[in-house]
């Protein structure tokens, strides 16, 4: 990853969190929240990074455990889940109220414990926050074994941070340290600006800096990590209830996708129906059987260029007031239309649901002396 992103909160969610981003190359970044609620303000650094959570030493309890194995049999999973209750005598409560982890695979074996209920909080937060979570690592096993079987001290805010051996971290008060300082059998690393009394004899100063930077250089080598399985977050954060909200989109739009499709197929079967009867009307005009594409361009073309030139009629002029009525007017069929040069008569027979409009309509030219009409038809004479 191209960084990482520490977040160290106090013993107290409702007290200030620490925090530092690194990455290799640039300048740290660091400061501090209120609690634990405002993770979301580190949503920028925590993007493409990998998040480490180090957590007070005081919240877990590191034992040895012991099981009656051969030699060479090897530790599996039913004995991995048996370890724990080899140990339940020197705990106080129920075994299953702390989620355990195996951080020693040869005996002795030893387990740190963490309530389960503090564990389920911090994954609480982080997922509020829509922060990832990759590693939980105590402090007190942030500090690097130290050589010849020694120790690692931090001094950080009354609390002396220890790091006995590979398998082992405490956190001792303060006042403690004036006893420990008495014990100088054991030579101790001591680490951190904080602690500014003069050493024992075997006690030396091994590196100086923030606290803070200290643990997280550090963390890096160790293999600790309460979390079973990195805490991802796959985009924003997915409220409850919402889930079903996609599927109702997708029936949504699939319901208004085939209303258009049968809206537009119930409009070309219209278009179609219309295209038919102007076909035959072009035909009834030109006396043929011949279909043609857009006839209604070809019937308003015809009636346009073609005049009758007779002084005593209006030909041209009758077609186009009865192209006119036809379009306004489409449910009408003009079944048959007849016209006699030598009587200079135009008999014109019309049906469908708008007929008597039609009629209406035509009734109202002066060009029009006659008209008689029955049933559902109207036959409409001109002279």
């Amino acid at each position: 990853m191209p960084g990482q992103l520490f977040i160290r909160p106090s013993l107290s969610v409702n007290e200030r969190v620490e925090w530092l981003y690194q990455t290799q190359g640039d300048a740290p970044v660091s400061g501090e929240l209120t609690d634990m609620t405002q993770l979301n303000r580190l949503q920028t650094y925590a993007a493409d990074a990998e998040v480490i959570l180090l957590v007070p030493g005081e919240m877990v309890i590191c034992l040895p455990a012991a099981l009656p194995l051969m030699v060479k049999a090897k530790l599996n999973k039913k004995m991995l889940k048996a370890l724990p209750y080899q140990i339940e005598e020197q705990i106080i409560g129920p075994v299953e109220d702390l989620h355990w982890t195996v951080i020693s695979f040869k005996s002795p074996y030893y387990l740190l414990g963490i309530s389960q209920q503090q564990l389920q909080q911090w994954q609480t937060l982080f997922i509020e926050g829509l922060l990832p979570l990759h590693r939980i690592i105590p402090d007190s096993f942030c500090l690097p074994v130290a050589p010849d079987e020694g120790w690692s001290l931090l001094y950080d805010n009354q609390r002396c941070i220890v790091r006995q051996h590979e398998y082992r971290g405490l956190v001792l008060k303060a006042g403690w340290l004036v006893q420990l300082a008495g014990y100088d059998q054991v030579p101790v690393d001591v680490y951190g600006n904080e602690f500014s009394a003069t050493p024992p004899a075997r006690w030396q100063h091994k590196v100086r800096g923030e606290t803070l930077d200290i643990l997280a250089y550090h963390s890096l080598h160790s293999h600790v990590n309460l979390l079973e399985k990195p805490l991802r977050i796959a985009g924003k954060q997915t409220l409850p209830g919402w889930r079903i909200v996609p599927g109702i989109a997708a029936a949504g739009l699939l319901a208004i996708c085939i209303g258009l499709l049968l809206s537009g197929q119930n409009y070309w079967q219209q278009a179609a129906r219309l295209e038919e009867k102007n076909i035959r009307l072009y035909q009834a005009l030109t006396h043929t059987q011949k279909k043609i594409s857009n006839p209604r361009f070809h019937l308003m073309q015809r009636l346009k260029s073609k005049a009758d030139h007779s002084p005593h009629s209006d030909f041209r002029q009758v077609m186009l007031k009865i192209a006119e009525a036809r379009n306004l007017h489409p449910e009408v069929t003009i079944s048959r239309l007849r016209y006699s040069a030598a009587d200079n008569l135009l008999q014109l027979t019309a049906e469908g649901k708008e007929w008597e409009a039609f009629s209406t309509l035509l009734n109202a030219q002066p060009v029009y002396q006659q008209s008689v009409t029955g049933g559902n038809k109207s036959s409409l004479l001109h002279e």
